[in-house]
């Protein structure tokens, strides 16, 4: 692998690791990439088997790195159709390509798994050509590494019950020289160094890097019994041994490690999901030519994309020409169809049913929505929760811990007791017994499946800090417009103080047609529906929580609430009205006002009830009227009210209590929620990514935010479950072992199920009930 300088701009970096084999791994992960020069901000995931952190470096210098501890990048294998001859050696000397394979103009690229890596292979790839991947560590990984376990009990599995079947049954087997004890070293050496060989490797892998992970306690384990047994048998001494011991210990790790592969491929089922969902192609149609088909990555904004019924919409867009119904429930959890026609807007990844459409193209590539969701969702479950910190720092000294044990309880009974061979049992019984797996796995388990459950129900999670704080919330306010209502509000009244209502309606119109607010879309629309034509706004300014103004038709025009407007000198007397009022002001003279209302949205009243009776305190925050806000509250079901609150003033209202979230559409409401402990975002697909939010709601449905919450506070329990199974667990386990209470197969059975248990309790959150 090349040192060249990085190709990718990208600050932020999420890459897989090989080798990782317990939670004392993951820290020492992090040292290893905390010295590559240029990195900050760096954690590591045993749960996941990743890295992420912060800079710009080289993979060649991060592999290097890693590698002296024994540690690897993780590599995809990604088939190039379509790649001129000409640029085979560009693509072998790009940092991070590891092999190429050619023929002709189809080659297979071995490189690290950066997905930002396969946009640029992209690159290479002709118009009609494509990207297929052959081998993805996000979705196979595990799946191979049950695969891989599964062999060895196959093989572990017939020759450790033939060692523990002679050692009961047969113990004459046993004498020295006769031709059982020879034909039983010779099945234990198989084992050991067969099926047991990954455990040896890693062990060596540890010790070079100057640490101490899973794999030494097991290797020293299982040596310790085949060494002990096989000195006898070559010494010809007239005592036991144990080579089943040390067989049965490689056949119930194993069987461990596959039990633990195959319930960790269930639990990071979501992001693969999520990347399934984006076809490889698209049928384009431009100007001149014919319907063809192009790879996704070929497709450009602006081009015209055909969706035929039974397909998935490969890009995002906005419907020109037909009408469907649109399965949406992969991405937002809704399970009936939802009906699109001209001028509607669907995104890529959901399911085309009946009709066809004709889709112009907004976005494409990491800007869609789905790349976004997966992003989200792989981050989220990437991150270390601050209730795993504390295990993190018991794992990483837990290994070279039990090695003392061991040592110490060798000594006591070997001194006190005076019985060497009981202290080699003993001491292999504490090593084997020790769990840090669990502990690793206590927490990033439980993240992964309930960020991938909720990223099902449509809700992004941005991680264990925020489930965290979600599930100790106990004040949930509310944003008024576009979040307990419709957000499609409707002008109902035109007041001009004098003149024509048409002119009071086209200057407040020219100057809103800069915004984004949903009031300025229902004053534009109000507009055109009377058939009058927009002037254009210069000199735009925008006053969130309070108004906007700017130059039409060279005057100078202020649309606002009556504080904003009065701030410029302007004075007038606003009519009386249940409705929100927009005041009018041109060239610094009042000149009207316009009513707007915008009705509550139809699952808001029950999403604030379910709330109520989880035990919630609930607000409204609004920068309306109180008397408009109070209307809407009294629809819902909120008694508490806060009106004519301008965006730093929800934010200091905010600030002045614990435990608080803030619901908001994202547009006005991102100080409110940066200043709350949680921020929801229910905006929509088209805005999944505010930066302010902890959690975003992929459709805009109240209701999910009772269902966060819920997830939330069950999977803060089931990680508390699993800490607290590891920890008592290891506190138990270990003081028996120590004094002879356990033997080392006994040991090694508990040792390789209690991680399937910390597994298994957290794939339990993917039945939990939400509503």
């Amino acid at each position: 692998m090349t040192t060249a300088a990085p190709r990718s701009p990208s600050d932020v970096h999420d890459l897989p690791v090989e080798g990782m084999h317990c939670a004392g791994c993951a820290s020492s992960v992090t040292k290893l990439v905390e010295r590559v020069g240029g990195v900050r901000e760096v954690e590591a995931n045993f749960g996941t088997q990743r890295v992420r952190f912060r800079g710009d470096v080289a993979y060649g210098d991060l592999s290097e790195s890693l590698a002296k501890g024994g540690y690897g990048l993780g590599t995809r294998l990604t088939e190039l159709a379509g790649v001129a001859p000409e640029d085979h050696e560009r693509l072998r000397a790009l940092d991070g390509v590891l092999s190429v394979e050619a023929e002709g103009t189809t080659v297979v690229v071995e490189h690290v798994d950066d997905l930002e890596l396969v946009d640029t292979l992209r690159d290479f790839v002709a118009e009609t050509g494509h990207v297929h991947t052959l081998y993805d560590p996000a979705s196979g990984h595990w799946r191979i590494e049950a695969s891989r376990w599964w062999w060895r009990i196959l093989v572990a599995g017939p020759l450790a019950l033939y060692l523990m079947a002679v050692s009961m049954w047969s113990p004459q087997h046993w004498l020295p020289n006769t031709p059982g004890a020879i034909s039983s070293l010779i099945v234990a050496t198989v084992v050991q160094f067969g099926p047991g060989l990954p455990f040896l490797k890693g062990a060596w892998q540890a010790i070079r890097g100057g640490r101490a992970d899973m794999n030494v306690l097991i290797a020293l384990g299982t040596l310790g019994a085949y060494g002990y047994s096989a000195v006898l048998v070559v010494r010809n001494p007239s005592q036991p041994v144990y080579f089943e011991t040390g067989a049965m210990i490689v056949l119930l790790v194993c069987v461990g490690r596959w039990l633990e592969a195959r319930a960790r491929q269930a639990t990071g089922d979501a992001v693969g999901a999520l990347a399934r969902l984006q076809p490889e192609t698209a049928v384009v149609v431009r100007e001149g030519a014919d319907e063809q088909v192009l790879a996704i990555h070929r497709v450009l904004v602006g081009d015209l994309v055909r969706v035929k019924p039974g397909t998935t919409v490969p890009v995002d867009g906005e419907v020109v020409a037909g009408a469907s119904a649109i399965d949406e429930s992969m991405l937002t959890g809704e399970s009936m169809p939802v009906e699109k026609t001209v001028g509607d807007v669907v995104t890529g990844g959901t399911r085309n049913t009946t009709g066809s459409l004709d889709v112009r193209v907004t976005a494409v590539g990491d800007a869609t929505v789905l790349r976004r969701i997966t992003d989200w969702v792989a981050a989220a479950q990437s991150g270390v929760a601050p209730v795993a910190r504390t295990a993190d720092r018991v794992a990483a000294i837990f290994v070279p811990a039990v090695l003392g044990v061991a040592v110490v309880t060798f000594g006591a009974w070997f001194l006190f007791a005076g019985d060497a061979v009981k202290g080699l049992v003993t001491s292999v019984s504490v090593l084997l017994i020790a769990c840090p797996c669990a502990l690793g796995l206590a927490t990033p388990t439980a993240i992964v499946v309930g960020t991938g459950r909720a990223a099902r129900r449509g809700i992004l999670v941005k991680g264990g800090e925020v489930i965290e704080r979600a599930a100790d919330i106990g004040t949930v306010a509310f944003d008024k417009t576009g979040t307990l209502t419709n957000g499609t509000p409707e002008v109902v009244s035109v007041m001009p103080h004098e003149g024509a209502a048409d002119d009071l309606l086209r200057f407040a119109a020219g100057v809103e047609s800069r915004s984004e607010h949903p009031l300025a879309t229902a004053v534009q629309v109000a507009a055109r529906e009377r058939g009058l034509e927009i002037p254009a706004c210069e000199s735009f300014r925008a006053v969130p929580g309070e108004g906007v103004e700017g130059r039409v038709e060279r005057r100078r025009v202020r649309v606002g609430n009556r504080d904003f407007l009065r701030l410029a000198g302007v004075t007038f007397d606003a009519p009386k009205s249940d409705a929100t009022l927009l005041h009018v002001a041109v060239d610094g003279d009042y000149a009207g006002t316009l009513a707007v209302e915008d009705a509550p949205r139809l699952e808001a009243a029950e999403a604030v009830a379910a709330l109520r009776d989880d035990g919630y305190d609930l607000a409204l925050i609004s920068g309306d009227r109180r008397v408009v806000a109070e209307a809407i509250a009294a629809q819902v079901g909120i008694k508490e009210v806060h009106g004519e609150q301008t965006p730093l003033d929800k934010a200091a209202w905010l600030k002045e209590r614990e435990r608080v979230a803030m619901v908001g559409d994202g547009v006005n409401d991102a100080p409110a929620m940066a200043v709350a402990d949680v921020g929801i975002a229910v905006s929509g697909a088209t805005d999944v990514a505010s930066a302010t939010a902890g959690i975003a709601l992929v459709h805009p449905d109240l209701r999910r935010v009772p269902e966060a919450f819920r997830l939330c506070r069950r999977t803060l329990k089931t990680i508390r479950q699993n800490l607290f199974w590891a920890f008592a667990y290891n506190t138990l386990g270990i003081p028996l072992a120590a004094v002879g209470l356990l033997s080392p197969t006994f040991a090694a059975g508990a040792m390789a199920l209690s991680s399937v248990c910390v597994v298994s309790n957290s794939l339990r959150l993917r039945s939990v009930k939400l509503d």
